[in-house]
C-alpha cells in the first residue's frame, strides 16, 4: 500500500509524463509574419489566430511565430512553396513577383462572413493551390484600409499629390498616378527615413500602424478621407496542410474564420483610435479635393483589378463575377 507522499510524487510523475508526451506528439508549425510583434495586424492578427488554434486543437497544434526579421517578407514565398516554413501572414503585394492574383482582393468590400459563404475565398484559394499554397484566412484590417500622411498640406488642389514623390508598391502605384504623384518603390521599412531624409513627401501605409511606425515624428499631415479595402492573408504549405487530419484543418479553419471577424471590428476600431492619437502628436489633417475623395476607392479597386489580371485574367473575372454578384465590387 502507498502512502499519501507516495501517492503524491506517483501523481505529479504521471502528469509529468503526460504533458512532456502530448507536447513531443504535438503538431508544431513555424509560421513566419512580415509584421514585428508591436505592430497592430501581429497583435490583432497573428496573436488571436495561434491562441484559437490552440484552443481548438486542445493544445495539440503548436504555432511558432518569428517575425521578418528571420526572412525578408519580399521572400517568403518560395521557402513556404518548398516546404523550410509551414506558414506566413503577409500581404499578396509582397509576393507579386509570382503571382498577383490575391491583390484583387482588396479590390472587393471587406465582409469576411460572406466572402466564405459565397465562393469568393474558394475561388482565392483554388488559385493558390495551384502553386502549391493553401489559403487559411484573409483579414481585414478594418473597413477601410488604406491611408496616406504628407509632409505638406494639399487641400484645394487639383491633385493632392502634384509634383511630390510618393512610396509605393504593386498595389499603391495606380492610385498614386491617378492623385499626380510619382512613385518612389520602396520598402516598409524604408518609409520613416525616406520621409526623414526627403527622399519622399508621402506614404500610404494601412489605417493603423502608422503610430506603431512613428510616423508622426517624420510626416506632418494625415490626408483624408481613408479608402479602399485591405486585407493581410494566412498562408500554409499546401502540401502540410494536407498532412493535417480532418480535425485539425476543421479546428484551423475556424480559429482563422473567427480571426477574420475579430480583426473587421477590432481594427476599424484601431483606425479610429489611431487618427485621433496622430493628431494629439501633432499631425494634421488635410483633405483631398470632392472628386478625388468621391472616385478614390473606385480608382483603388479597378487598379486591383487590373493588376489581377496581368496574372491569369479569367482567374481575376471569375472572382470578380462572384464579387459583383454580391455587391462588393463593380
Amino acid at each position: 500500500m502507498f502512502t499519501k507522499s507516495q501517492i503524491g510524487v506517483l501523481s505529479a510523475a504521471t502528469l509529468a509524463l503526460s504533458l512532456i508526451g502530448s507536447t513531443a506528439f504535438a503538431e508544431k508549425m513555424r509560421l513566419v509574419s512580415s509584421w514585428a510583434p508591436n505592430q497592430a495586424t501581429t497583435r490583432v492578427n497573428v496573436e488571436t489566430f495561434v491562441a484559437k488554434v490552440k484552443e481548438y486543437t486542445d493544445g495539440d497544434t503548436i504555432i511558432s511565430v518569428v517575425g521578418p526579421d528571420a526572412i525578408s517578407p519580399l521572400e517568403l514565398i518560395e521557402p513556404l512553396q518548398t516546404g523550410i516554413i509551414d506558414m506566413i501572414f503577409t500581404h499578396p503585394a509582397y509576393h507579386a513577383g509570382t503571382t498577383k492574383i490575391g491583390i484583387a482582393a482588396d479590390g472587393i468590400a471587406v465582409d469576411p462572413k460572406t466572402w466564405r459563404e459565397t465562393g469568393i475565398f474558394d475561388a482565392f484559394d483554388d488559385y493558390y493551390q495551384s502553386i502549391g499554397l493553401k489559403v487559411i484566412g484573409i483579414t481585414p484590417l478594418g473597413q477601410r484600409g488604406f491611408r496616406f500622411v504628407t509632409n505638406q498640406a494639399v487641400d484645394d488642389r487639383e491633385h493632392s499629390f502634384d509634383g511630390m514623390k510618393v512610396r509605393a508598391n504593386a498595389s499603391y502605384i495606380a492610385i498614386i498616378e491617378k492623385l499626380g504623384g510619382s512613385p518612389v518603390p520602396l520598402s516598409g521599412g524604408a518609409i520613416y527615413s525616406s520621409l526623414q531624409n526627403g527622399v519622399i513627401d508621402a506614404a500610404p501605409w494601412s489605417a493603423t500602424g502608422l503610430v506603431d511606425f512613428k510616423l508622426y515624428e517624420v510626416a506632418s499631415h494625415v490626408l483624408q478621407p481613408d479608402f479602399g479595402s485591405l486585407s493581410n492573408w494566412f498562408f500554409m504549405n499546401l502540401d502540410k496542410w494536407k498532412s493535417l487530419d480532418a480535425k485539425t484543418q476543421a479546428a484551423i479553419t475556424r480559429a482563422a474564420s473567427e480571426t477574420e471577424l475579430h480583426a473587421l471590428s477590432e481594427m476599424t476600431r484601431i483606425a479610429v483610435e489611431e487618427l485621433a492619437t496622430l493628431q494629439e502628436k501633432g499631425m494634421k489633417i488635410t483633405n483631398m479635393n470632392k472628386t478625388e475623395a468621391a472616385n478614390i476607392a473606385d480608382w483603388m479597386s479597378e487598379a486591383m483589378w487590373d493588376l489581377a489580371a496581368e496574372t491569369d485574367a479569367d482567374v481575376a473575372a471569375n472572382i470578380r463575377s462572384i464579387a459583383r454578384k454580391e455587391g462588393l465590387s463593380k
